[in-house]
């Protein structure tokens, strides 16, 4: 838990900071190049996620809260920027701040095309990482991404790569390190007609190091998918088919989880229109392990490894309704069905997440 002095007098510091270095910037504009600009960064997100789960591979749970992330930034005419603050978690039922950390992001812009970002991570793309192999709640309620990212946009291609930092070891330390690499992309092979992407992923999480002292076993584990994206507009409204395939490996210097390999296919259909997402999936896995996806796509027991299913068969579905309601605001409620094939059993969760994000500019710099 949160020292609530200390987090007091950090919060109470931030709008003192901002104050000070926006006189300090101002007094500096006669040599800064045109258009530079200093702005306020608020991300504000309330969420209500109820997994109804009674299956044997992921009991279910519900998470419910907000978190703030406040930034004041930077801003050069050339694209590069400097942002710090502050990112809270609060759970509801807490009498305490679950969590404060500061956050600071260097985003340097090196051409039109590429951006390379370290500190905090921009997680915008990871929105689009399957479920399966990246279950989305991990972008409400873990820790602020933190490493080194690598953003590519061009014409037929666009996607990052990371490396979020998430433990951290010095000598001696009976914990091991650990930190997740991911490559996220999609290739546009034709934009008229029929729509087509090729979307690629990889995930690898490592666990271990050279200078701690421990007895745990080195531990890296890894997904790749592929597959292709068709769609086809009619008006505002969008259908599509995409038929994924997965592939999973402990790629350990010596293999010791249960499964070594794994592959899975997720061919879905869906249908997006201004403000309803819908979609069909059919999920078929042998010995997948997923070590940052939904567990209820995996053999591994999260209940008690006699448990484990080397084979998943799951019919999935999803109705999500999102909409813009002003400047800044988005509100987002959702429902999902998995049904799993191999024990005639429902399982489901609903919830309902609103966003606000909003960049406020206060001092422009010209020469």
């Amino acid at each position: 838990m949160i020292d609530m002095k200390r987090t007091l007098f950090f919060l109470i510091s931030i709008p003192f900071s901002i104050i000070v270095t926006a006189s300090f910037l101002k007094a500096q504009s006669d040599s800064v190049s045109t258009h530079s600009k200093v702005y306020i960064e608020v991300k504000a997100n309330g969420f209500f996620d109820n997994l109804e789960f009674f299956n044997n591979i992921q009991k279910g749970y519900t998470l419910t809260g907000f978190n703030l992330e406040s930034t004041l930034g930077y801003r050069l005419a050339q694209g590069s920027r400097v942002s710090a603050g502050f990112h809270l978690l609060q759970f509801a039922g807490q009498s305490e701040i679950h969590r404060i950390v500061p956050v600071l992001t260097l985003n340097t812009k090196l051409n039109h095309w590429l951006n390379v970002v370290l500190g905090t991570l921009d997680i915008c793309m990871r929105k689009n990482i399957p479920e399966p192999i990246f279950k989305p709640e991990r972008l409400m309620t873990h820790l602020p991404e933190t490493g080194l990212q690598i953003l590519i946009s061009t014409v037929p291609f666009c996607g990052e790569t990371w490396i979020n930092w998430e433990k951290m070891i010095f000598p001696n330390d009976t914990l091991q390190e650990e930190f997740t690499v991911g490559f996220s992309g999609k290739f546009l092979v034709s934009s008229s007609g029929l729509k087509t992407h090729i979307p690629f992923y990889a995930l690898a999480v490592h666990q271990g190091g050279q200078i701690n002292n421990t007895s745990k076993p080195v531990s890296t584990l890894t997904n790749f998918g592929t597959g292709i994206n068709l769609s086809y507009n009619l008006g505002k409204n969008a259908y599509g088919f995409e038929p994924l395939i997965f592939w999973g490996r402990d790629a350990s210097p010596n293999p010791h989880h249960v499964y070594k390999k794994g592959w899975a296919m997720y061919p879905k259909l869906y249908f997006n229109s201004n403000n309803l997402k819908v979609e069909l999936g059919y999920w078929y896995a042998r010995q997948m392990i997923l070590p940052r996806g939904q567990e209820v796509y995996g053999s591994i027991s999260l209940v008690d490894p006699s448990f484990n299913s080397p084979q998943r068969k799951l019919i999935t579905s999803q109705i999500e309704y999102s909409k813009f309601v002003v400047n800044g605001f988005a509100f987002t409620s959702f429902f999902k069905l998995y049904y799993d094939l191999n024990e005639n059993l429902a399982d489901y969760r609903f919830g309902v997440i609103v966003n606000f994000n909003h960049k406020q500019s206060f001092l422009g710099l010209n020469n």
